[in-house]
């Protein structure tokens, strides 16, 4: 079980964080300051660290520099939580070798996305052994990490420019993708005719493989929203690992289980959140997913994101913008006030 420390001075940020590692199958430990933060760092086998930047005494660049100073910790994948969003900050953290951000508030599954991205891309760095996927399943992490050893050799690479398309909705299933670089929509079009973004995926994300193994088609259309790597490993090839190995069946439906969560609270939240609401978790879920200000989403995929129209959506931004919550500059937007877009009521 991979263990996680969280800094952050504020309580009920911190125990709702180690509520959502835990039942994500992880070894969360928390502190409340960062001097204490570095004791339990320094202490015990520690595989990641999300660490808030402003704390009373001892901040979070100041646990970054002395944790990266220490042989014992200086490789462990560090993890700036914090509600500033300024490039400034971002870049500070990022050149004294901060690995990633998650942007307070944060929704739960891309808290759980970041934190099974940065502990696999350790795990490629030095060969430990790092689960695939936040499901711990019914067999060892040990036979997880096979499973996913045994795909990942069997794939192969390919590039796409933004606007291409992996697959369309109809296509029969050949390939299962797992995301290296960039960013792509998932997307479907309704009987009427209306476009809706489910889900943008980023680097460490596997995707096809629903379709794969309910023997159909591609349900949705994914195109690249930035240029983009992709692996891909043959469905036939995955289909006969599936018949004669339990680690590829666990490993994949860990990944089918993550998935189901998440679509149903998307539903819920299409189906019960206002108009206003959706605007603004999107315009938050942007910001957590690509970070910088260079979103690669215009506003007609902002607003099918959003699951309403461009026209909706680019009034309530032009609101946001007005109440002092978001700054739009040559067609970029840059969050002003997260705090204040995730208390607007749904």
């Amino acid at each position: 079980m991979k263990s996680i420390l969280v800094i952050e001075d504020n309580r009920e940020v911190r125990d709702n964080m180690l509520d959502i590692l835990g039942l994500a199958g992880y070894n969360a430990v928390g502190a409340d300051t960062g001097k204490e933060g570095i004791e339990l760092a320094r202490k015990g086998k520690v595989d990641l660290i999300l660490c808030d930047i402003m704390m009373p005494g001892l901040d979070g660049y100041g646990v970054l520099k002395i944790l990266s100073e220490d042989e014992r910790t200086g490789g462990i994948p560090f993890v700036f939580v914090t509600a500033k969003s300024e490039q400034e900050d971002l870049r500070r953290g990022m050149n004294l070798g901060a690995d990633d951000y998650v942007t307070k508030p944060f929704y739960k599954d891309e808290l759980l996305r970041i934190v099974e991205v940065r502990l696999r891309k350790n795990q490629i760095r030095t060969g430990a052994s790092t689960p695939s996927t936040t499901w711990t399943g019914f067999l060892s992490q040990q036979a997880l990490q096979s499973a996913m050893d045994l795909l990942i050799d069997s794939a192969a690479r390919r590039t796409y420019q933004r606007g291409e398309a992996v697959y369309r909705e109809g296509e029969q299933v050949r390939d299962v993708f797992l995301m290296q670089s960039g960013f792509a929509k998932h997307q479907k079009t309704t009987d009427f005719g209306k476009r809706l973004i489910v889900y943008v995926f980023q680097p460490g994300d596997f995707f096809g493989y629903p379709e794969m193994i309910a023997g159909g088609n591609y349900e949705h259309d994914t195109v690249a929203l930035t240029d983009m790597e992709v692996d891909y490993i043959p469905a036939q090839v995955i289909r006969e690992r599936l018949a004669s190995d339990a680690n590829i069946a666990d490993l994949l439906l860990g990944h089918l289980a993550n998935g189901l969560l998440q679509a149903d609270q998307r539903m819920l939240n299409q189906a019960y959140l206002s108009v206003r609401k959706r605007c603004a978790e999107t315009l938050l879920r942007a910001q957590q997913v690509f970070q910088d200000t260079n979103w690669p989403m215009n506003r007609e995929e902002l607003s099918q994101w959003a699951g309403t129209a461009k026209e909706t959506f680019i009034r309530n931004l032009t609101d946001f913008r007005d109440s002092g919550l978001v700054e739009i500059e040559n067609s970029q937007i840059r969050i002003l006030d997260s705090e204040g877009l995730a208390a607007i009521p749904g």
